[in-house]
């Protein structure tokens, strides 16, 4: 929805994600796992988005975060979460989204 509604800030989004947040993501060493990137600062520049769809992109940013975490914690050179991203940024389809959110694609 939020691709539909502004492709431009999406696209901007995406890339925040990937080279903000997947790619500088550290391990976890503590219990519960803090949150290392994210601030409010993050969500002022996309906060149009919030218009479109059902999640806010807080909680996308945060949740977001949370599972890189999650995979740089049990998988520290795991790339799925990376390569879906991309995908969603160079403009996939969502067959080819699916395949590699279910490990099949390439």
């Amino acid at each position: 929805m939020k691709l539909t509604g502004n492709k431009e800030l999406t696209m901007e989004l995406l890339d925040h994600i990937i080279n903000n947040i997947i790619l500088k993501v550290k391990p976890n060493t503590g219990f519960p796992p803090k949150i290392q990137i994210f601030t409010h600062e993050h969500i002022s520049q996309f906060r149009e988005l919030d218009g479109y769809g059902e999640y806010s992109v807080e909680f996308l940013l945060v949740v977001t975060e949370l599972i890189m975490i999650q995979e740089k914690t049990n998988y520290p050179n795991g790339t799925m979460n990376l390569k879906l991203f991309k995908k969603l940024r160079d403009g996939a389809d969502i067959f080819e989204v699916v395949s590699t959110a279910t490990f099949r694609g390439r």
